[in-house]
């Protein structure tokens, strides 16, 4: 094959293909060196044990009040895993329709990804809120469930006149 004469579309073609390359190559380069630190963010967050789901909104698009994109950033079990987590819904209100997705961090579309990157110091805080609540909502109903428990112990303890 030869190559394409000068000044030629296949020329310029060949010369944006070879720029490409050398584009696409940095390119996965740094979205290989992303992952690592969103695997490095995991693996702490995973240490912890939180078991909460928390997300934060990256962006909300709407086009003529009737379709919309809404993307969020988020901890939470994806396919059987936890982990830092990107969604995305997108749908036409007119029509009632709506698409769902949600994927681990590392797994999303990479544009996604790169959009949500600024967004994880608010995450964190968020997250730290949900887990805060959590553990508020918790510490209450333990006390009603030992409220429970207790009236339920003091109704077995006490002698039954339908037994006799």
């Amino acid at each position: 094959m030869t190559r394409p004469t000068p000044n030629s579309g296949t020329d310029r073609v060949f010369s944006s293909y070879k720029k490409l390359e050398t584009a696409a190559s940095h390119l996965n380069e740094a979205s290989d060196s992303l992952a690592k630190s969103i695997s490095r963010l995991d693996l702490i967050l995973k240490k912890l044990g939180l078991g909460v789901s928390s997300w934060l909104e990256i962006s909300s698009f709407t086009e003529n009040d009737s379709s919309y994109v809404d993307r969020h950033i988020g901890y939470a079990k994806i396919n059987g895993k936890w982990g830092l987590a990107i969604s995305e819904t997108a749908g036409h209100r007119q029509h009632g329709t709506q698409r769902e997705e949600e994927w681990l961090f590392n797994d999303a579309p990479r544009m996604l990804r790169i959009e949500a990157i600024p967004k994880i110091p608010d995450f964190i805080d968020n997250l730290t809120m949900a887990a805060v609540a959590c553990l508020e909502r918790l510490i209450e109903g333990k006390v009603v469930a030992d409220g429970l428990a207790d009236a339920l112990q003091l109704a077995a303890s006490e002698p039954n006149s339908a037994r006799r």
